[in-house]
């Protein structure tokens, strides 16, 4: 009998634990928040996205689940989560599970029926220039101009040609790339091809400590003082005056050995201006057109049979206005310098170089040049 008793209560015993555990687990089970995918979803007029949402940690309950919208007039949801965009606008849809509830900001935008390109090309090419990248920008109309939906801009390849949320294609590398512009709604994309192409090495700035100059027989060339002599042309100093030279009426040229034989990529020209003196950018003797010839060898005797015209050179004023005005591009442009590219002759060896001056922007007898710099690749 005693025996039996004690079989009794150990049953007993395991069936109260057993009851305490399934007690356990039914608490633990107590819903204690609902999840949602996201706090926030945008979502077009017209437009229906589902919004993922369930108790936890029980999902089972997830079909007893009560949806409702802050303004129905903005955004409608039906008890499945479907979210409806009805005008522009934003509201909160609520979720609601046995006094728990939860909210999402829904942002409700007209939907984009196309995007305007300006310019409207779909194809751009562009270059890298001696290690210069070219860029290309582009300006977005929304139809219809009332439309709130976002626009992005993608890449296919950054390392060929990358782009800006702005529109703005810059060059990476060469080869070809598609660009794609697209409303977030998924309806309105463009898709833009991009050709990148290469000329040059990346150029190495010439060593300036090299450089010296040379008066060859026929060369129009007399420093106009002590102050500014040409040897400052290639001082490393763009505070400065430069040097000037004044003698007889053009064309002037001006003798220079780099001190090594290489490539020349560009020519860097640099305009003098002393507003305190009355010279602003692009006036008085600063050179308006020039030519850059290079040789190999040095001919003692002065003829130019030897060499070889490598530049062209136009200076540009990019304001354009008369001379004696000037507006801040212009001072900026006199700042930062002109590049004049040697793409036609990048080939060519050159150790010498003959600049030869054909025009002053003021048509003096004299010229100046704040400073030179020379970019290629030295041998």
């Amino acid at each position: 009998m005693i025996k039996m008793r004690n079989l009794y209560c150990g049953l007993l015993f395991i069936l109260l634990c057993a009851c305490g555990l399934a007690g356990c687990q039914k608490k633990d089970k107590e819903i204690t928040k609902i999840v949602v995918a996201s706090s926030k979803m945008v979502v077009g007029i017209g437009k229906t996205s589902v919004i993922y949402a369930s108790p936890f940690p029980d999902r089972a309950g997830k079909s007893a689940l009560r949806w409702s919208s802050d303004d129905p007039t903005v955004a409608t949801v039906d008890q499945s989560g479907n979210v409806t965009g009805v005008s522009n606008g934003s509201t909160y849809v609520n979720v609601e599970y046995k006094g728990i509830t939860e909210s999402v900001l829904i942002e409700v935008y007209e939907p984009l029926t196309d995007i305007v390109l300006t310019p409207s090309t779909l194809t751009v090419n562009l270059e890298i220039l001696f290690g210069a990248a070219g860029s290309f920008q582009y300006e977005v109309a929304r139809v219809p101009s009332t439309s709130t939906e976002a626009i992005t801009w993608k890449s296919s390849d950054p390392t060929i040609a990358s782009v800006s949320q702005a529109g703005l294609i810059t060059a990476s590398d060469q080869g070809t790339a598609t660009i794609s512009v697209e409303g977030s709604g998924g309806v309105v994309k463009k898709v833009i091809t991009v050709n990148v192409s290469k000329t040059g090495e990346d150029p190495i700035k010439f060593d300036s400590k090299l450089f010296s100059q040379i008066i060859l027989p026929g060369d129009n060339h007399v420093d106009r003082n002590s102050g500014w002599p040409a040897t400052k042309i290639w001082d490393g100093n763009r505070a400065s005056a430069g040097g000037s030279s004044c003698s007889q009426p053009g064309p002037h040229s001006l003798t220079l050995d780099l001190g090594i034989t290489g490539h020349l990529a560009y020519f860097h020209l640099f305009t003098w201006k002393s507003l305190g003196e009355g010279y602003p950018p692009f006036s008085e003797a600063n050179v308006k057109k020039f030519e850059v010839w290079g040789s190999e060898t040095l001919d003692a005797s002065g003829s130019w049979d030897s060499w070889t015209k490598l530049m062209d050179c136009d200076v540009i004023k990019p304001s354009g206005l008369p001379l004696g005005q000037y507006n801040q591009d212009d001072m900026t442009a006199s700042d930062l310098g002109q590049k004049f590219y040697n793409i036609a002759n990048y080939g060519v060896k050159v150790r010498y170089l003959r600049i030869r001056i054909l025009q002053t922007w003021e048509g003096m007898a004299c010229y100046r040049i704040c400073e030179i710099e020379l970019y290629g690749k030295p041998d």
